[in-house]
C-alpha cells in the first residue's frame, strides 16, 4: 500500500500522488518558470478527480450491467441503483483529492443519474416488448376461433369473453413481465386482429358489458 503523506493544509497524498506532484514541480523548474506549489496541487487535484469520476462512474455501470436482469420491477431497479450508487461514491471518495467545493462529486452524481435514466427507459422498452410478445403467443386461440367463425355463431360472444379472460389471466400469471403489463390494453379491439372486430357480433347491451369488463381487467392488471 502506498505511503500516505500530508500536505501543509492537511490533505493526504499517497506515494503515487506525491510522485506526480514532485514531477510536476520539477518540470516547472526545468521549463524556466518560477514554481508554485499551489498551482501544482491544483493541477494534481484536477487530474486525480477527473480520473476518480471516470472510475466511479465505470464501477456503477459495470455493477448495474451485472446485477440488473431486464425487464425488472421498479422497486428492484431502484434498490440496485441505490446500492451501486453508494459503492460508486465510495470508489470516488477513495481516489478523489481536494474536491473542496464538491464539483467533481456533483459531476459523478449527474453521470450516474443519466445512466440510471437510460436504464429506466431500456427497462420499459424491454418490458413492453415482452408483454406484446406474450400477448401474441397467448391470443392464438382468439385468432383461431375468429378465423373459424366460432364467435359469430349463437353464443359466440360468451365463448369470446371466456377466451379473452383466459388470455388475460395467463398473461397476468406469466413471470418477469416488468413494468409495462398494463399498456397491453386488453380490450376486445386489441385482442382481435385489426379489421376483424366486426365479426364478433355484439348487441348494444353486450358492448356495454364488454366495456365494463375491459375496465375491470385493466384495474386487475394494475393491481
Amino acid at each position: 500500500m502506498a505511503e500516505v503523506k500530508r500536505g501543509k493544509d492537511g490533505y493526504q497524498l499517497n506515494g503515487r500522488m506525491f510522485s506526480s506532484l514532485a514531477q510536476t514541480y520539477v518540470e516547472t523548474i526545468l521549463s524556466g518558470v518560477v514554481p508554485c506549489l499551489e498551482n501544482a496541487v491544483l493541477s494534481l487535484a484536477t487530474i486525480e478527480n477527473e480520473a476518480a469520476v471516470k472510475e466511479a462512474a465505470g464501477h456503477y455501470a459495470s455493477q448495474m450491467h451485472q446485477l440488473v436482469k431486464f425487464p425488472a420491477e421498479v422497486q428492484e431497479l431502484s434498490y440496485l441503483h441505490g446500492k451501486c450508487e453508494a459503492e460508486a461514491l465510495q470508489v470516488y471518495m477513495r481516489q478523489s483529492f481536494k474536491d473542496e467545493n464538491g464539483q467533481y462529486q456533483h459531476q459523478l452524481m449527474c453521470e450516474i443519474a443519466e445512466q440510471y435514466g437510460n436504464l429506466l427507459v431500456k427497462n420499459e422498452d424491454v418490458s413492453l416488448d415482452k408483454c406484446r410478445s406474450l400477448l401474441r403467443d397467448l391470443s392464438v386461440i382468439l385468432e383461431t376461433n375468429l378465423r373459424g367463425g366460432a364467435y359469430t355463431q349463437p353464443g359466440g360472444y360468451e365463448i369470446y369473453t371466456r377466451d379473452r379472460d383466459q388470455v388475460v389471466m395467463q398473461l397476468q400469471a406469466s413471470p418477469n413481465k416488468g413494468v409495462k403489463v398494463t399498456q397491453a390494453k386488453f380490450s376486445s379491439a386489441k385482442l382481435i386482429a385489426p379489421g376483424e372486430k366486426g365479426r364478433v357480433g355484439l348487441t348494444e347491451q353486450e358492448k356495454k358489458v364488454t366495456e365494463e369488463k375491459n375496465l375491470q381487467v385493466e384495474k386487475l392488471l394494475r393491481d
